[in-house]
């Protein structure tokens, strides 16, 4: 887990080289999202599932409102 700057994520978006998975819920996500990001709600019973069949050879950019759940959904995908 590398926590980055927004500078830093700016450029790994643009770059190709990182997949977002904006953890938000569904309606923060409808509100306004980082394009091309995927939805993967940290409160839904299913996100466990979910990241699990992420590919692992992928890097990805985890996003939220503040950080938190960023956090906790880096530290649950590394488990």
């Amino acid at each position: 887990m590398n926590n980055i700057l927004p500078d830093e994520a700016v450029k790994l978006i643009q770059s190709g080289e990182s997949v977002v998975i904006d953890v938000r819920t569904s309606a923060e996500f409808a509100d306004g999202h980082i394009p091309n990001a995927k939805n993967i709600d940290i409160k839904e019973a299913t996100f466990d599932e979910k990241i699990s069949e992420l590919d692992r050879s992928t890097n990805y950019v985890i996003n939220c409102q503040m950080g938190g759940r960023s956090a906790r959904a880096t530290a649950r995908m590394e488990e």
